[in-house]
């Protein structure tokens, strides 16, 4: 068996080099990565100052989701998920987390446009896997016309936010 030729071993180099550069990017984390909400990406920051996180941002869970909608189904799930509501509607939020180990406490913070705090709600989930944690926001009512932003923490880390809109 001999040697293959100048060109197919210099190919052959090239090929093993460049998985080697890809396999090495692959391998790079960084602390805080985005996470993806729909078609907006947030980041996840600092706390406000007013709330103060009890630990480090945990790894062994992971949000996946906040979405909105009106019924709940079996496991928590929206039967079906919605950007805007009628003034008279009950809106739930409904977070997707994924993961093991000790439980945790997620927060929903329901803010208007201006930013006013209009609730704050906190439940301790188990984690076992994947799971739907849901939070009754409003009902009948309570919310005029305008834009709602919801933000999720965990043990105090902002980690996702998405909104809504009552219309008229």
């Amino acid at each position: 068996m001999g040697l293959l030729p100048r060109p197919a071993m210099l190919a052959v180099i090239c090929v093993l080099f460049i998985v080697s550069c890809e396999r090495e990017e692959q391998n790079k984390t960084t602390a805080l990565e985005p996470v993806k909400v729909e078609s907006r990406t947030v980041t996840p920051s600092a706390p406000e100052p007013t709330s103060t996180p009890t630990s480090p941002l945990r790894q062994d869970v992971a949000v996946t989701v906040l979405s909105f909608g009106s019924v709940l189904g079996k496991y928590n799930v929206l039967q079906k998920t919605f950007e805007s509501f009628a003034p008279s509607a009950t809106i739930f939020a409904v977070v997707g987390t994924d993961g093991s180990g000790p439980d945790a406490t997620l927060s929903a913070i329901l803010k208007d446009s201006a930013g006013t705090v209009i609730s704050d709600q906190s439940q301790t989930i188990v984690l076992n896997g994947s799971a739907a944690t849901p939070f009754k926001l409003t009902g009948g009512g309570t919310l005029r016309a305008g834009v709602y932003r919801v933000e999720i923490k965990l043990e105090g880390h902002p980690v996702i936010e998405n909104s809504f809109r009552i219309e008229e």
